[in-house]
């Protein structure tokens, strides 16, 4: 499916929400670590192996019966004139364990799911594959096998435990994603396990503060202050669920230091540290155009998380008053996502 103009749609950020059927293909030897489901006093909870974490999203919404129902979601694609949709983790957005061995049938069992359903889309859905970072190995090897499989990226969360993601420790991470042409993902998520319960232990509301701004931060970190893609100069990252608006203040920030030093290294900081950027409806679009451009700004309808689909239709209502061109609606719903992705 194409639009009228011959071009498609992409959305570069939907979600999944994991069940218990995720984890059916995990071995029985890893039957302890296998997440069941387990009733609180006002949610339902994961328990994995000694540790809670809340299921924060349901798995049915008013126009999706089923979220991990390919040919349901690929039926309100077509209403909604999405024709390639990428599916992130929803549970694999905070750390799930504390050991590698719990982590990586984890991971792959997710995988292996995630794989499953994108395979019976005829191509309308792609995936991108959770890694188990607590062990650099398993993650490569888990990496390779669901390039193999299909995997069109690499999602991360911003910060794992103590770690950030500018340190030594992920190289071999970026360096095989390079040599795999696959992007990294960082998604709105935080693997520091003290930090979500201390963000959002007030009051509700407060995945801004415990996903969104770790996002932010580390993906400012990472590319545009101590510079990865120059280490790594075929890498792709994308900033994924946080909302484009909260990085205008960091690229200023970070244009302020060049305007001191080398003001031709602050001009178009997103392409130059080979970052992209999903767009969130609340964003004020054509502000955001104009401070980064349109060439590194991607269609995110975070679909799975609600049925809505509004940053879509928010973009189209924009193109239909003017307030962006053709181009530019081209480029964020389409044209960026396909050079992001490496799909055609």
């Amino acid at each position: 499916m194409s639009s009228s103009n011959g071009y498609s749609t992409f959305d570069a950020h939907a979600h999944l929400v994991e069940t218990e059927e995720t984890w059916r293909s995990m071995p029985s030897s890893a039957d302890a670590y296998r997440p069941r489901v387990v009733p609180g006093e006002d949610a339902e909870h994961w328990f994995v192996y000694g540790q809670i974490r809340t299921r924060k999203s349901p798995t049915s919404l008013p126009r999706l019966a089923d979220v991990n129902d390919p040919a349901a979601r690929v039926a309100l694609l077509d209403q909604l004139g999405i024709d390639v949709q990428v599916l992130y983790p929803t549970m694999l957005r905070e750390r799930v364990a504390d050991r590698g061995e719990i982590e990586a049938p984890i991971c792959e069992a997710y995988n292996r799911w995630a794989g499953d359903i994108c395979r019976r889309s005829n191509g309308r859905l792609r995936w991108v594959c959770s890694l188990p970072v607590l062990n650099i190995q398993d993650a490569l090897d888990q990496m390779k096998a669901a390039k193999d499989h299909g995997a069109c990226g690499i999602v991360i969360r911003p910060i794992e435990g103590e770690l950030l993601l500018f340190e030594p420790y992920f190289d071999p991470l970026y360096e095989r994603a390079s040599s795999l042409d696959l992007p990294i993902c960082v998604q709105s998520g935080n693997g520091n396990p003290r930090m979500v319960q201390e963000l959002g232990r007030y009051y509700e509301g407060t995945e801004y503060w415990q996903y969104k701004l770790a996002a932010v931060g580390a993906v400012y970190h990472a590319m545009l202050r101590e510079n990865v893609a120059q280490r790594f100069p075929q890498l792709r990252v994308g900033l994924m669920g946080a909302g484009a608006q909260n990085m205008v203040y960091p690229v200023n920030e970070r244009r302020r230091f060049f305007a001191r030093t080398d003001p031709a290294q602050g001009e178009n900081l997103l392409e130059t540290h080979h970052v992209w950027v999903s767009l969130a409806a609340s964003d004020d679009i054509p502000y955001v155009v104009d401070r980064f451009g349109a060439d590194r700004l991607l269609l995110g309808t975070e679909l799975g998380h609600d049925d809505k689909a509004a940053t879509l239709e928010r973009l189209r209502s924009l193109r239909e008053s003017g307030a962006i061109s053709q181009a530019v609606y081209q480029r964020i719903t389409c044209d960026n996502a396909k050079a992001f992705y490496g799909l055609s």
